[in-house]
């Protein structure tokens, strides 16, 4: 057989993680091909911070490349792939969090402290993608719109819009059922619609 044909054959991902597991280096790099893009726009969009999605990024992949040995979930490999960046997402969220409570706690009173840690823990709660969008009004009206959403909606709105993620892959990422990720969804878009009703951006939506 053409060794051209052979490249241009559509491998399944569990097809080039054997491969790669084989040895053929060049399996990983197409699986990386095929998902690097959602990947950072999912992890991008969810840290709000460039630099922060691009270290998530390479660390999300070479957790892959140290745990493929272990990957058993036969057919499920985009959902196991988000499984790992949505875990490093929040690890980090949590770390950048409690750096941020002890450098506040160094300049307050024991009072002080407990008020603005709260304030601070609320603020830090899934970045907003607003601090990426143009023009002062677009980000204050999508840190307005998300932030009316909790951060289990939130979580479901990222790996849809941003990830591409079918529902049922989103509920592995998320470990609950499909229904679960389906309310959260329709809760959600709910949310957003009303919100750009009064804001006089849709009639209907």
């Amino acid at each position: 057989m053409d060794n051209q044909y052979v490249q241009n054959i559509e491998l399944t991902d569990d097809e080039l993680v054997d491969g790669y597991l084989n040895g053929d280096i060049s399996s990983f790099n197409r699986i990386l091909g095929r998902y690097q893009a959602k990947l950072f726009s999912y992890i991008y969009h969810y840290t709000g911070n460039r630099q922060e999605a691009e270290d998530i990024f390479q660390e999300t992949f070479y957790r892959v490349i140290a745990n493929l040995k272990f990957y058993k979930q036969k057919g499920y490999f985009k959902a196991w792939l988000f499984r790992i960046a949505f875990n490093i997402c929040i690890d980090h969220i949590r770390k950048k969090r409690k750096v941020k409570i002890l450098s506040m706690s160094q300049q307050f009173s024991s009072d002080e402290t407990e008020e603005v840690a709260l304030e601070n823990m609320v603020a830090s709660d899934a970045p907003s993608p607003a601090e990426i969008a143009n023009g002062k009004e677009t980000q204050r009206l999508l840190r307005e719109m998300l932030g009316v959403l909790s951060k289990a909606q939130k979580e479901v709105l990222f790996l849809r819009i941003y990830a591409g993620l079918s529902f049922k892959e989103i509920s592995q990422v998320l470990g609950c059922s499909i229904n679960t990720v389906l309310g959260r969804m329709q809760y959600a878009l709910g949310h957003l619609r009303n919100i750009l009703k009064e804001k006089g951006v849709i009639d209907e939506l």
